[in-house]
């Protein structure tokens, strides 16, 4: 179901950008839909900002992405840092992450790619500028 669930994010978003051309896409996932709707606008690619709700979890995790996400080949396929590193290109908030999760790895890429202005991390979703939408 969460495969499907993917597919459907993808058709809805390509679906939107082909009746509202010029309009910014702004898409936002919360609680258990954050990370399907991270790794279904990484694969889209046309959004122009994507907040995505952790609900909690450390993706970086194996197990607690496998318990969100049942695909044990997501890592060959690319995994929950390479959907992050291909929306940092546009702009990415991530919202209320595990408190296990390491930003080490994506702060240095990032900054390595020079795109720090486009990517933020943000405890609670009252701490996402909504009114600043795109």
């Amino acid at each position: 179901n969460e495969l499907n669930a993917i597919q459907d994010i993808v058709t809805a978003l390509a679906s939107i950008r082909e009746a509202y051309p010029e309009d910014p896409l702004v898409v936002v996932g919360l609680g258990k839909t954050g990370l399907l709707t991270l790794f279904a606008a990484s694969i889209y690619g046309g959004a122009d900002r994507v907040i995505a709700d952790l609900d909690g979890m450390d993706p970086g995790y194996d197990r607690e992405i496998l318990s969100l996400l049942p695909v044990t080949s997501l890592r060959r396929l690319g995994d929950f840092r390479s959907a992050v590193l291909l929306l940092a290109a546009r702009k990415l908030d991530l919202v209320h992450p595990g408190p296990t999760m390491d930003r080490t790895w994506l702060d240095a890429k990032i900054k390595a790619l020079q795109l720090a202005d486009h990517f933020r991390i943000y405890s609670s979703e009252a701490d996402v500028p909504f009114t600043s939408l795109p």
